[in-house]
């Protein structure tokens, strides 16, 4: 996790570096809770003017019991862990099609569901996504977006400073 000041700046010192090192779709998570919202507070809380990013892979540093995906919950044995009070403690998962290396997201039968789109998804069925999607899981909104898609948002980002 990291806020996007920091994908900005490697942007800026190096496009084609920042491609290559960014292999994994990103989760983007904008503002808009307030601090009461929180199990307990977040490392880092995202404002309007700067998004946290999360890269949807495996976290080494912890143990996982969900090896199937990218567990996203509010328990800190989550790959990505959002500590908001709207979110179960393994709340979704994130996989990756073997046959397409397509992306796929599905609700662990949480308690205040995930959407991709505004679609509500059913439990433990897996929606495909694109290279970029809207997702609300509990009460967060997060985009989705592939590898080059977020390199060509981080683009625009830039062209318009």
């Amino acid at each position: 996790m990291a806020l996007l000041t920091e994908y900005v700046r490697r942007f800026i010192d190096g496009e084609e570096a920042l491609a290559q090192a960014v292999t994994t779709p990103v989760l983007v998570w904008e503002a808009g809770l307030f601090a009461d919202d929180w199990s307990h507070p977040p490392s880092q809380v995202p404002t309007a003017d700067n998004p946290v990013v999360f890269l949807l892979r495996k976290t080494e540093a912890r143990p996982n019991p969900f090896e199937a995906g990218i567990s996203l919950g509010r328990a800190s044995v989550n790959d990505v862990v959002l500590p908001h009070k709207s979110i179960s403690r393994f709340h979704a998962y994130f996989q990756q099609e073997s046959t397409s290396a397509r992306w796929a997201v599905a609700d662990a039968a949480s308690r205040n569901g995930t959407q991709a789109d505004g679609v509500p998804l059913k439990p433990n069925v897996p929606a495909l996504l694109g290279s970029a999607h809207r997702l609300r899981v509990g009460d967060l909104d997060l985009t989705f977006l592939s590898p080059d898609a977020f390199v060509r948002w981080l683009k625009k980002l830039v062209e318009t400073v």
